[in-house]
């Protein structure tokens, strides 16, 4: 038990010291090496745990979407799914935008394919689940919103990492929209569901 418990305090340990240095310095900056030394175990010991910096970024990626799906579903009541998945997508872009080393982490989750692969099929479940309840289980329907949705945050992810400015006020409502216009929501409860988006704290440190 006391064994689990220290390797348990020790994958933590290793995650909270890479995510420190790669918001600090950004992940191609930082090497292995810098990692064992700050959170002061033996390279052997990192090995045991991860296979590599990439592997230790995929288990920091998964905990970051996790963390913003479960701080949306604190802030939005179930019966409010349309608004929770809207607030989910304000959140990462707030992250991304909030500086150049955080959209390089989100970029290169977005265009890793084992981490992408593993947030689509996240993704497809949730989406699966909610078109099903509007009466709609077109498979084609779900891996286009996927796909649409992805390749929306990860440009605009990207135009973050190269340095252009991108207005929440605006950027937010945006893709708001596009969510929303691709689950057939119409007009009106669009305008609603933007007007509490509004309402919400938007702004959640995921890292």
């Amino acid at each position: 038990m006391k064994r689990k418990v220290h390797e348990k305090e020790v994958r933590k340990k290793i995650i909270k010291t890479a995510r420190q240095l790669f918001l600090e310095q950004g992940f191609h900056q930082t090497t292995i090496r810098q990692i064992t030394q700050k959170s002061g175990i033996s390279t052997g010991t990192l090995y045991h745990f991860y296979q590599d910096k990439e592997d230790i970024f995929f288990h920091i990626a998964d905990e970051t979407f996790l963390k913003v799906i479960e701080k949306s579903e604190e802030m939005v009541p179930d019966h409010r799914i349309f608004l929770r998945l809207v607030c989910e997508v304000a959140v990462h872009i707030q992250a991304f935008i909030s500086g150049k080393n955080m959209a390089e982490l989100y970029t290169i989750a977005y265009g890793s394919y084992s981490i992408s692969e593993e947030v689509m099929r996240k993704q497809h479940i949730r989406i699966a689940n909610i078109l099903e309840s509007r009466g709609l289980k077109d498979q084609a329907d779900v891996e286009f919103i996927s796909l649409t949705l992805k390749g929306f945050l990860h440009a605009l992810a990207l135009k973050s990492m190269h340095g252009e400015e991108l207005d929440p006020q605006v950027i937010i409502p945006q893709a708001a929209r596009l969510l929303l216009t691709l689950f057939k929501i119409d007009d009106n409860q669009q305008k609603e569901i933007l007007m509490s988006l509004e309402a919400l704290p938007i702004y959640i440190n995921v890292m």
